[in-house]
């Protein structure tokens, strides 16, 4: 299926649900005209209160990690959503995995949401993050884990009625020390627990050549490959001059606007 990944796809979809082990999504493509968003997109900031959808907000806050306008790439990319399908992840954990070429220190991830049916508006804000070692095809041991901090959501795109948003994030706590060469899988789970399902999905990327991504059933039990790919990026942290020039430039620019 090709189809525009920037602002536009391929109106009048279905959904059809298949799979032994949950319900899979899928964007089914049909005849009719060509659907496109504007080129602009919104930055959200997450509300406080349970059930409120994000707002628009300014994106004046920096990552711990550096200035995201900045341009710093990934250092990592397991491609871009191809708006073909997704997994839900409030009632799984979805994992996939990933391979860098030298050691470093990661600093955070983005990935692409697909919300359904309007689940961002019951959505607990809650997104819990782990990183494993490779298990031999599905995640193995634990390496390190957290909760979400300077988060970031940027609206994308819409197929009929079907959102998906850009999100951003930060590890914490100084990041993640990864090895070059090493496989490891990252997972995510967008809920306070594993209660429900707010129908909201990790968006799917074109096959890559590497492992297909796992799944696990409310937070426990085995990991089941599922055969997917999913759309993330992981981030590196700055070298400490550039965190350090950073601090720099907003002190300069709060002395500049001081009175």
């Amino acid at each position: 299926m090709n189809q525009q990944q920037n602002q536009c796809g391929i109106g009048n979809r279905t959904k059809a649900r298949v799979g032994p082990l949950q319900e899979r999504l899928w964007l089914i493509a049909g005849g009719g005209a060509l659907l496109c968003s504007s080129a602009a997109t919104a930055i959200f900031t997450l509300a406080d209160q349970t059930g409120i959808r994000p707002t628009p907000q300014d994106n004046t806050t920096p990552s711990m990690f550096g200035d995201r306008s900045s341009g710093d790439g990934p250092v990592f990319d397991n491609g871009s959503p191809n708006y073909d399908n997704g997994r839900e992840f409030t009632y799984w954990t979805e994992a996939d995995d990933f391979t860098l070429a030298s050691s470093m220190t990661l600093g955070g991830a983005g990935f692409s949401l697909l919300d359904t049916n309007g689940g961002l508006n019951n959505w607990d804000g809650a997104l819990d993050w782990w990183i494993y070692t490779d298990g031999g095809g599905v995640p193995g041991a634990l390496h390190a884990s957290g909760s979400a901090e300077q988060l970031e959501v940027t609206f994308d795109q819409e197929f009929n009625g079907w959102e998906f948003y850009d999100f951003r994030f930060d590890f914490g706590d100084g990041g993640v020390n990864v090895t070059g060469g090493t496989t490891y899988w990252i997972a995510l789970h967008a809920a306070l627990d594993w209660s429900n399902r707010d129908d909201l999905y990790w968006a799917t990327a074109d096959a890559n050549g590497t492992y297909g991504a796992a799944e696990q059933q409310g937070g426990t039990g085995d990991w089941v490959v599922n055969g997917d790919q999913y759309a993330f990026q992981l981030y590196g942290v700055p070298a400490p001059s550039a965190v350090v020039l950073l601090g720099i430039a907003g002190l300069c620019s709060r002395r500049r606007r001081s009175p």
